[in-house]
């Protein structure tokens, strides 16, 4: 699909392949399914009402302007999976200062989001792949690399991971990167 998006009403989408639109406006929920799904929008978004959910595939943004994705409370986006069902915001060589926000939500619709202020320019077409999930009290469900090194005392870590990886970059931006949890993800 080419040109705009505009869902009216309160409705599931379950796309398993590539749905591409010039810019997406909801009033309801959608949802990726299968590995292969993608949700690529050129130009923006507004999530005005309901959840993009994305247990699996994910969202492609290609605008690297800041303001291409845009949500209204009680809207947001949320990734189910460790290993799919991501956000993908193609930035490039964006300048300093430039901050990117990516409104995770929880099963409540707490902003359990990540921000990502540019503070040093990358060189190349890159982007950035951008996941949150919830794990259990013993924060189990982390990658497995993980376990090792950072679960000596889990009642010290919060009960969530956030994954963020830039791609395609000869030389990588630097960045300040803020993550949010809620409550709930602090097992108290």
């Amino acid at each position: 699909m080419q040109g705009k998006m505009i869902l009216d009403s309160a409705s599931i989408i379950e796309n398993k392949a590539t749905l591409k639109t010039d810019s997406l406006k909801n009033a309801g929920d959608i949802r990726l399914t299968g590995n292969a799904a993608q949700l690529v929008i050129d130009s923006g978004m507004i999530l005005q009402k309901g959840v993009l959910k994305i247990p699996e595939g994910k969202l492609l943004l290609l605008n690297a302007d800041t303001s291409a994705m845009q949500v209204a409370p009680l809207a947001g986006i949320k990734t189910e999976n460790p290993v799919s069902g991501k956000v993908v915001w193609r930035i490039g060589e964006v300048e300093a200062g430039s901050k990117y926000v990516i409104p995770f939500v929880n099963d409540s619709l707490e902003d359990v989001g990540i921000e990502l202020e540019i503070v040093e320019a990358g060189i190349g077409n890159g982007y950035f792949e951008f996941i949150t999930y919830a794990t259990d009290t013993n924060n189990m469900h982390y990658p497995p690399v993980m376990y090792a090194s950072y679960f000596k005392n889990p009642d010290d870590i919060v009960n969530r991971f956030w994954s963020i990886e830039a791609k395609n970059y000869t030389v990588v931006p630097s960045a300040t990167i803020t993550f949010k949890y809620a409550e709930s993800d602090t097992g108290a």
